[in-house]
């Protein structure tokens, strides 16, 4: 008498579930705790970019940033790193900006952003300034006078642009004749003025005149009388 073996794969399969059981492969996620099998979860956490404070005035600001999730908004600001003022946005949002008001003129300010989301999660972000623009100063008018008054030519200064003197230089009279007037500003052309010959060049042109004229008379005698 023969025997053979059959393969019973019904009992393989139902071995090797309950090995999968015994291991927590096969427990739901609600069970696993009771079974001892670890369930693995990951969190992402809040996070802000993109931070930057953009238009800034003399009493104004106005502070942007981007966060990788709808969180709502929140700036810190103040004179110190101590802040003490907050402007917030409760909206749930992913680009934020807060408008800041009422901030003297040319003053250092310190700020930071802060966001939270549904989950609980929370963003503080490091410490940033800005130094808000300075107030333009009004150069009033001023009003210079010179002596006597400011009444004399040429003396009133208003807005320190000086006033020319467009009058006329008086009539110049001399002898006989009548110089007619002359506006003020202009130019006279060059006028060449004759100087005596010095004293000793006359005294000289004299004596060279006189030696040439006793020579002359000198050499006439001497022809005449040669020639007798």
């Amino acid at each position: 008498m023969e025997m053979t073996g059959k393969k019973n794969h019904s009992v393989f399969i139902v071995l090797f579930c309950c090995f999968l059981l015994q291991s927590g492969v096969l427990v739901s996620p609600a069970s696993a705790g009771n079974t001892g099998a670890t369930l693995i979860t990951a969190k992402i956490s809040l996070t802000a970019f993109d931070i930057a404070a953009t238009a800034v005035g003399q009493s104004f600001v106005t502070i942007t940033w981007k966060t990788n999730g709808n969180a709502d908004s929140t700036v810190e600001y103040g004179l110190t790193t101590s802040y003490g003022y907050t402007q917030t946005n409760l909206f749930m949002e992913t680009n934020h900006t807060i408008n800041l008001g009422g901030l003297a003129p040319g003053t250092l300010y310190h700020w930071r952003v802060v966001s939270s989301d549904q989950d609980g999660n929370r963003y503080v972000s490091t410490d940033y300034i800005f130094r808000t623009l300075f107030t333009t100063p009004v150069i009033p008018e001023t009003h210079i006078y010179g002596g006597g008054g400011g009444n004399a030519p040429g003396q009133n200064i208003s807005s320190g642009i000086p006033v020319l003197d467009t009058a006329t230089m008086p009539v110049v009279t001399g002898n006989s004749t009548t110089t007619a007037p002359v506006p003020a500003g202009t130019v006279l052309p060059a006028q060449t003025t004759a100087f005596p010959a010095p004293v000793g060049s006359v005294q000289w042109t004299i004596i060279f005149s006189t030696l040439i004229i006793i020579v002359a008379a000198g050499a006439g005698y001497f022809f005449i009388t040669k020639k007798k």
